[in-house]
C-alpha cells in the first residue's frame, strides 16, 4: 500500500471491528470510489476532519509516490530465481540480474497490460495486436524484449481475427509476469516494485498502456480496462504524473 509520505509498503497486520450503520462515500474530483465509517479521520487542509463532516468546498489530501533515492534497476533474480524453475523452456533467455527501469521498460510493461496474456499452463506470453500494428507496437514489442530481456520473441498471423500475435515461452518469464501483473484480464495489476519507482518509467507505463488500450477524446486520452485494481494502478500513476485522471465504471 501507498503510505502516507509517500513509500510502497507491505500490510503486516489488519484490524476488524463490527459496525452497524451508514457509510460515506467519498466524491473526490475523478474518483467517486472510497467508503469509510462516518468518524473516519480525512486529511484536509486545514487539518483532519471526520468524514461526515467534509464539505464540497474542502481540498483533501491524496498521497503520492515519494522520489527520493528510488533504485532505478529492477532485480529479477529478487522475484523470481532462475535456479528455482524445474525445467527451464530450452530457447528461454538466461535472465539478466536486473534491469534498468528505463522509459522504454515501463512503455513495454503498459504494451503487456493493455495486449499482453500469460498461457501458464504451457509457459507462454502473448502480446495480440491489430494487424496494421506490424510494423509499430509490433516490431516495437519485439525491438524492446530483445533489447532489454535478450528474447528472441515469434510473430504468428492470425487472419481471421486480423490480428498478430508477439509470443515466446518460458518458465522463468511467466512466473515473472504474473508476479508482476496478475493473471487474467479482470486480475491484472501493477506490482507496488514497479509503481515504486522513477517518473520518468512510470510515464512509460502510462504510455504502453494507453497505446494499446487508449483512445484521444476531445477531452483528452481515454483507456479502457476489465481490471478494477489496473484502473486504480494507473489512476495512481497519472496522479504522480501531475494529471487530473478519472475513473468511471460501464457496466454492458
Amino acid at each position: 500500500v501507498l503510505s502516507a509520505e509517500g513509500n510502497i509498503c507491505m500490510v503486516t497486520e489488519t484490524m476488524v471491528r463490527e459496525y452497524s450503520g451508514k457509510l460515506v462515500n467519498l466524491k473526490l474530483w475523478g474518483h467517486n470510489h472510497l467508503y469509510c465509517t462516518p468518524e473516519h479521520p480525512i486529511l484536509t487542509k486545514e487539518g483532519y476532519v471526520n468524514a461526515i463532516d467534509l464539505k464540497e468546498s474542502d481540498f483533501v489530501s491524496i498521497p503520492r509516490i515519494n522520489l527520493w533515492e528510488k533504485d532505478g534497476f529492477l532485480n529479477l533474480n529478487d522475484i523470481v530465481k532462475f535456479e528455482n524453475i524445474k525445467h527451464p523452456h530450452k530457447n528461454t533467455a538466461f535472465p539478466k540480474e536486473k534491469v534498468e527501469k528505463t522509459y522504454r521498460l515501463g512503455r513495454l510493461f503498459g504494451l503487456f497490460l493493455a495486449e499482453g496474456y500469460c498461457r501458464v499452463d504451457k509457459y507462454q506470453i502473448l502480446f495480440a495486436f491489430n494487424i496494421n500494428e506490424r510494423h509499430t507496437l509490433v516490431q516495437e514489442t519485439v525491438d524492446s524484449l530483445k533489447d532489454i530481456f535478450g528474447i528472441d520473441a515469434k510473430l504468428q498471423i492470425r487472419e481471421y481475427s486480423d490480428t498478430i500475435v508477439v509470443h515466446f515461452y518460458g518458465a522463468y518469464w511467466t512466473k515473472l509476469f504474473v508476479k508482476l501483473f496478475g493473471t487474467g484480464a479482470e486480475n491484472k495489476k501493477i506490482s507496488g516494485m514497479l509503481l515504486n519507482s522513477s517518473l520518468d518509467f512510470q510515464k512509460g507505463i502510462l504510455d504502453g498502456w494507453l497505446a494499446g488500450d487508449g483512445h484521444f477524446r476531445r477531452t483528452g486520452w481515454q483507456g479502457v480496462t476489465v481490471s478494477k485494481q489496473l484502473a486504480h494502478d494507473i489512476f495512481f500513476i497519472a496522479n504522480n504524473l501531475g494529471y487530473m485522471p478519472t475513473i468511471s465504471l460501464t457496466i454492458p
